[in-house]
């Protein structure tokens, strides 16, 4: 029996545990002695290149500790007796220079060794508020509720794929566990996902998609049916732990995912045709390899909507292959379409290509548009196979 909801949601999505609040701390500390030292390096830049200007203007005039003295005194503003006259033009252009971009610099260090040595309640604080204005600004982004095993997996392999994803549980362990096992910089929300506000949180009416990785399929039915209320036109995938309990999943859900089942299917697909199975994972794996396929929605101001396939010159304009069609009113793709195929608004066309032909292919299908449905995220994502449900085979 699920323990009962907090009535405080905001604060309790917040509410993170000690192990967490410590790799805040060690996190920012981190970011800070990188500031410093990137401050320091700064002004060891900035009195080097004033010492030789100085050095340089004067033909060798005035010696090296002259020099270094005439660039300390400059950038500190404190005004004490110039030992180098600035009599020239080029002097006075070069020290009021030195004076801006070396005043910044020094400033930037002494901020950089305060916040050094500011340390305790603060440095959570100001890892919180950056963490909470991070999750207010995000939209297109993918919401991964429970992070048990698979649920961290499947974070870890939208991170792969370039993909944001948020991180939702309400055991701060296991909130751990994935930070520790992707990075520092990953988001999060420490909270109840069957609780509406804590999806809010976590900008659900901004996701274009969520996944229910729970181990117990009326949690993942409850969460599915809460998703799919607060923002309809959500793209909801979710764990099948029972294949007997599929039926219930039916319009509720964009496609289930029995692992034991597609774990079977690979291990038999890679003992049989271990060729197939490496170019699938080449076309479907991270982006350190050369082609990938994408889904493209077709916007309605696209150059390219309601004109024919050979009309656009897809191909030859992006360098992309088409490789199948989706119609507006369809969830089954047509492979290989001919080129008197109708590229119709509101439908999707499915490219083969690198990174750059993928962009110049957006720019034709969906102008100002950004990545539409990347698949290298696994079958899960991928609507051609999805004609009504999945179920991982």
């Amino acid at each position: 029996m699920r323990e009962p909801r907090p009535t405080d949601s905001t604060h309790s999505t917040f509410r993170l545990g000690t192990s967490i609040a410590s790799l805040a701390e060690e996190t920012e500390r981190r970011q800070r002695y990188i500031r410093l030292a990137r401050a320091g390096i700064m002004v060891l830049v900035i009195l080097g290149f004033g010492t030789w200007g100085f050095w340089h203007l004067t033909d060798g005039r005035h010696s090296l500790v002259e020099c270094v003295y005439m660039t300390v005194v400059t950038i500190s503003t404190v005004g004490f007796n110039e030992v180098i006259p600035i009599a020239t033009d080029e002097l006075r252009i070069f020290t009021m220079a030195l004076i801006l971009f070396g005043g910044a610099s020094v400033l930037y260090f002494l901020t950089s060794v305060a916040a050094v040595v500011v340390e305790g309640d603060l440095v959570y604080r100001v890892w919180r508020r950056r963490h909470e204005t991070r999750l207010r600004t995000k939209r297109d982004h993918v919401l991964v509720c429970g992070l048990g095993l698979t649920g961290r997996r499947t974070f870890a392999s939208l991170t792969r794929a370039r993909t944001t994803a948020v991180g939702i549980d309400r055991d701060a362990e296991r909130v751990e566990q994935l930070i520790r096992t992707n990075s520092s910089d990953v988001l999060f929300v420490v909270g109840d996902a069957f609780d509406e506000a804590t999806l809010r949180v976590a900008r659900i009416e901004r996701a274009r998609g969520l996944v229910a990785a729970f181990a117990d399929d009326r949690d993942n039915l409850l969460l599915c049916v809460t998703a799919r209320q607060l923002n309809p036109g959500l793209r909801v995938v979710s764990r099948l732990i029972d294949p007997a309990n599929a039926d219930m999943f039916d319009g509720v859900v964009s496609a289930l995912i029995h692992p034991p089942s597609y774990g079977g299917a690979r291990i038999a697909n890679t003992l049989l045709r271990p060729e197939l199975v490496a170019f699938t994972d080449a076309l479907v794996g991270d982006e350190s390899h050369h082609r990938h396929l994408e889904e493209i929605v077709i916007a309605r101001d696209a150059p390219a909507a309601e004109r024919t396939l050979g009309e656009v010159g897809l191909e030859a304009r992006s360098g992309c292959l088409a490789v199948g069609l989706r119609l507006s009113d369809e969830e089954r793709y047509d492979y290989h379409p001919p080129p008197e195929a109708r590229l119709e608004a509101g439908g999707a066309l499915l490219v083969l290509g690198s990174r750059a032909e993928r962009r110049a292919a957006r720019r034709m299908l969906a102008p100002g548009a950004g990545r539409r449905g990347l698949l290298g995220l696994g079958p899960s994502f991928s609507r051609q196979a999805t004609p009504e449900r999945e179920t991982g085979s």
